[in-house]
């Protein structure tokens, strides 16, 4: 292949500049690789779930952070819908990760709770989830992963009010 005929491909295959040169664009592309990369990640510890999605990974980390709470209250916090709400947790339950019992003061509420054998599971998806942020972030130093975390949570709290902004 010719040296024009080889520029010419790597410019098909190359993002358009104007794209390149927009922070939004970069960090959807940026985010679907590292959904991609987690997910794999995540799919690769044995659960005993019938597949592995980021639902499950978040219902066992507001459980372990905040305690026992209703399926409305972990949906409200996660924006996860109700009826998949019951789904994921079906699949947490049947695989002894959490329990859920009827609220004694309202039954029609069932309370949540995570197992020892959620909050093991819990830890071992933790490990995945670093080793994701280490491939993900592999070209930053230390210094800048922890500076781009910061920025990001920055930014985020700006347009979400469920992430609070960072302690200094």
């Amino acid at each position: 292949m010719g040296v024009t005929a080889q520029r010419s491909a790597d410019a098909v295959r190359a993002w358009p500049e104007d794209l390149l040169k927009r922070s939004s664009f970069l960090l959807c592309k940026l985010s679907n690789v590292a959904k991609r990369q987690l997910v794999e990640r995540l799919a690769a510890e044995d659960l005993e779930l019938p597949h592995h999605r980021l639902p499950h990974l978040a219902v066992l980390s507001c459980l372990a952070d905040a305690g026992p709470a209703c399926q409305k209250d972990i949906a409200e916090r996660l924006r996860i819908d109700g009826s998949d709400m019951v789904a994921v947790l079906d699949d947490l339950e049947r695989a002894g990760h959490v329990t859920r019992v009827r609220d004694h003061r309202d039954r029609r509420r069932h309370a949540v709770s995570i197992t020892s054998t959620g909050r093991r599971g819990l830890r071992r998806l933790d490990h995945r989830v670093d080793d994701a942020d280490d491939a993900l972030f592999a070209p930053l130093t230390t210094t800048e992963r922890e500076l781009f975390h910061r920025l990001l949570r920055r930014v985020l709290a700006h347009h979400d009010s469920r992430v609070p902004p960072e302690l200094p």
